[in-house]
């Protein structure tokens, strides 16, 4: 059985064994384009095992955007940014993407009906006269925002760009105007969901009367922060998607690190805690506490925090709003203020005081807590705050699920009959923490594709229960065990609840636990990813059964053959075989309905001649037909003890139920693959698709067993 996909969370070091993983891609789970005709295309032996999880790549591994295994849809040609350049160059012309619109209106804000229109789309070469990537290399004075919403976006922009080697893993070096590198083609890439995307763009920028409305450099020939915001509007499929948002959102598309936010009011040792997260060079933004414009602060507006720092007694922050103008602080230990004639010019310059209309102020910690409501922070590495030592490494497990509506959509509890349904995970954690009897977890669970589909997030919880104990633990955990055991390691003084992102820090004791990720609602559906970090290495595995054969339920009868009736019934498969004495789908469909008078359609019986044929020949003998019309009646009579109030058809809860009363094990991984396939109306199943089901979980558990 595979081992859980563990890594090391410094960029450096990488485990590189993942890359050859027999594991699913739960990308594959969604394609709607290879369900029908391929049964087994997105299936393999790594599936039956509960202990594999879903594929995860190394974080140094770059996809391109859309390509398969990158968890993103293709939305149209897969873009090889070298290849495309290279081609381009080669022809001297210009790259143009035919993969991203360029619309003549964008939205300002999403709180706002007001719409930016009339955009015409010109190229740096047609704004400058000698325009360039870099001018004196990134700078978070690079970035100021013009007429579009995207505050969130440019105040996480400003952070990343105070980080050299962050900057340099978004943004590659090497790209440029220059006449004989310059193709009209840039990339960038981003952290998606546990990969990193390449996104390729053209350089065409929106403008309106001459000037850009989205970001724009302080020097005017610059321009990698503006393509930036375009490949971001890209990665997201559309600007108006992301004309609003959060900046650890983008942070963490930034680094694949961790959120964590505070209350400015609430924490009380805040101050100090800001002074070590900027040590361990956390990414840092916040938002205005007040409702209205106050000594030049901004409502609905996230601000950058650029430094952190404590001297004679002073605890001063640096902040910056992205409009990068003389739009700034105004009170005290502002530019010209009072405060700073008191202080040695020695000191300013170590601090890097500047004056100037640029976006950029200080403040007292005391005045930042009465006008800043949220700060949040984004972790490179998911330490907490009290931890001040920067080599300190994490253990990271990562796990890509579905809740799905009927099959592992069960809710927060509230119908405990349904919270079982939900996705189960094991860790094990054998050793406490240094000088402490508990073993330190964060858990981050977080929302796929909200901000792509442009809707809101169900909210996301997850709880912990313990498997150690005594008796008999059922796996996966019942509802009889959620109705007799608590939950664990709750602890509210580390939570963060964000838009796609719950993340709690908790302390357990040595043992082994289950996590249960969840939403509010039963039936809420989505896409998650769950990662665990461990102060220490543990263990982790899908929390559920192994596939393979059971026991049959007590409605299946016996439906063997007599001699004489199965010699009737040859007769008749070499009568419609035409005498050889083998069928293809269409003559299966006609056998099928002399007996057992079911009616099963061309893609049903297509795909049973392609379960059954193991070298596809198309064709099969009487020894295949007899075992199938003998499993046909054996799933005839589950489906009648099973089906939804006489109406026809399975309700998707019961069909892990009807296949374990026709003898077969079945996991919530698997579950969710047969009803994603083989579910032509939503939460229903009819007897020709659990036939397809039944006969394709028969077949994966005997080409399993073959393998293994």
């Amino acid at each position: 059985m595979p081992n859980p996909v563990t890594f090391d969370t410094s960029l450096e070091k990488v485990d590189e064994k993942l890359d050859d993983a027999n594991l699913i891609d739960s990308h594959e789970v969604n394609s709607t384009s290879n369900r029908r005709n391929a049964p087994l295309k997105s299936l393999c032996p790594g599936i039956f095992n509960s202990g594999d999880i879903y594929r995860h790549y190394p974080e140094k591994k770059v996809f391109k955007l859309g390509e398969e295994g990158s968890g993103l849809t293709s939305r149209g040609e897969i873009q090889d940014f070298h290849r495309l350049k290279q081609e381009h160059l080669s022809k001297k012309e210009l790259f143009v993407d035919s993969t991203f619109s360029k619309p003549r209106s964008v939205r300002i804000s999403k709180v706002s009906k007001r719409y930016i229109k009339d955009i015409e789309w010109k190229r740096p070469k047609e704004l400058s006269d000698d325009p360039k990537f870099y001018v004196e290399g990134g700078s978070r004075f690079d970035i100021k925002q013009a007429r579009f919403g995207d505050c969130w976006l440019l105040a996480s922009i400003s952070s990343l760009a105070m980080y050299p080697d962050v900057l340099n893993q978004v943004v590659p070096k090497e790209q440029s105007f220059e006449d004989k590198k310059y193709a009209g083609i840039f990339h960038f890439r981003f952290w998606q969901y546990g990969r990193w995307i390449d996104v390729v763009i053209d350089d065409f920028l929106p403008t309106k009367d001459g000037e850009l409305v989205s970001a724009h450099s302080s020097t005017a020939n610059e321009f990698w922060s503006p393509l930036l915001v375009k490949a971001y509007a890209k990665l997201y499929g559309s600007w108006n998607v992301i004309s609003g948002g959060r900046a650890s959102e983008a942070m963490q598309d930034f680094t694949g690190g961790i959120i964590r936010m505070y209350k400015a009011e609430e924490s009380l040792d805040l101050f100090n805690i800001l002074l070590k997260d900027q040590r361990q060079n956390a990414f840092m933004s916040c938002a205005m506490q007040e409702t209205c414009r106050s000594f030049g602060i901004f409502r609905r507006h996230a601000y950058s925090i650029t430094k952190v720092c404590e001297f004679d007694n002073f605890r001063l922050l640096r902040l910056r709003n992205p409009w990068g103008n003389e739009q700034e602080w105004t009170g005290a230990w502002s530019d010209n203020s009072s405060e700073w004639k008191c202080i040695p010019e020695s000191k300013k310059k170590t601090l890097g005081l500047k004056i100037d209309d640029d976006g950029e102020f200080w403040m007292s910690f005391e005045d930042f807590q009465g006008f800043f409501r949220d700060i949040e922070v984004c972790y490179l590495n998911p330490v907490s705050s009290t931890d001040t030592n920067n080599k300190k490494k994490w253990q990271t497990y990562a796990f890509e699920g579905k809740w799905v509506r009927g099959v592992t959509a069960g809710g927060d509890g509230t119908s405990l009959g349904m919270f079982h349904q939900n996705p189960q995970y094991s860790i094990t954690v054998d050793s406490p923490d240094e000088n402490s009897d508990q073993c330190t977890v964060i858990v981050a669970l977080m929302q796929k594709h909200r901000r792509a589909k442009n809707e809101e997030s169900p909210p996301l919880n997850f709880a912990i229960y313990p498997l150690d104990g005594n008796g008999d633990i059922p796996k996966p955990l019942t509802t009889d065990y959620f109705a007799f055991n608590s939950r664990v390691g709750e602890d509210s003084s580390w939570t963060t609840q964000l838009p796609r992102e719950f993340t709690s820090r908790v302390e357990l004791s040595p043992g082994s636990y289950c996590i249960v990720p969840y939403t509010t609602k039963p039936h809420d559906e989505g896409e998650f990813l769950l990662r665990v970090f461990c102060d220490v290495p543990a263990s982790m595995a899908e929390y559920d059964e192994e596939i393979g054969y059971g026991q049959e339920g007590t409605m299946v009868r016996d439906h063997g053959l007599s001699d004489k009736d199965e010699q009737l019934l040859f007769a008749d498969f070499k009568k419609v075989s035409q005498g050889e004495l083998e069928i293809n789908w269409k003559q299966l469909q006609k056998m099928l309905r002399k007996d057992p008078r079911e009616v099963f359609n061309e893609n049903t019986c297509r795909n049973m001649v392609i379960l059954m044929v193991e070298l596809y020949t198309g064709k099969f003998g009487f020894g295949e037909y007899k075992a199938l019309r003998m499993n046909i009646k054996k799933w005839k009579d589950v489906f009648n003890a099973y089906y939804a109030d006489g109406l026809g058809y399975l309700r998707t809860s019961e069909l892990k139920g009807a296949l374990n009363s026709a003898g077969y094990k079945v996991n919530k991984r698997v579950l969710i693959e047969l009803v994603h396939r083989n579910q032509e109306n939503p939460g229903k199943i009819t007897f020709c698709e659990f036939v397809i089901c039944a006969l394709e979980l028969k077949t994966m558990i005997e080409k399993f067993q073959k393998v293994t």
